[in-house]
């Protein structure tokens, strides 16, 4: 997911802010589609404020059977961090040995959680 602000949010707002969301890509692949959408945050003239872009991948999903890929948008490209600059923070984080237990307790059986 990507998150390119558009203009400063207001402190306060009110009703009427609406999200957004347009199919930009669809690509298939050997294993399922790849799903790639944009959502807008509107203000309740209409204004935009940010752009999300986001993907999902549909396991054993099929297009066309042959590889299909259209994409008619892109999120935001990253830039790259200076050479010679180090990282203001570091953060480090672990997790326990039980995690992917959890996962399978939990109906999770993605293999990139289990293992």
């Amino acid at each position: 997911m990507s998150i390119e602000t558009l203009r400063p949010l207001p402190v306060e707002s009110g009703p009427g802010w609406t999200l957004t969301k347009k199919i930009i890509g669809v690509t298939e692949n050997k294993s399922g589609i790849i799903v790639d959408a944009e959502l807008v945050l509107l203000d309740p003239n209409g204004t935009a404020y940010a752009r999300l872009v986001t993907s999902g991948f549909n396991v054993g999903a099929k297009a066309t059977g042959d590889r299909f890929s259209k994409v008619i948008g892109k999120g935001p490209q990253g830039k790259q961090p200076p050479k010679d600059k180090k990282p203001d923070y570091v953060v480090t984080e672990s997790t326990s040995k039980e995690q992917a237990v959890l996962y399978r307790l939990s109906g999770d059986y993605n293999p990139l959680h289990i293992g």
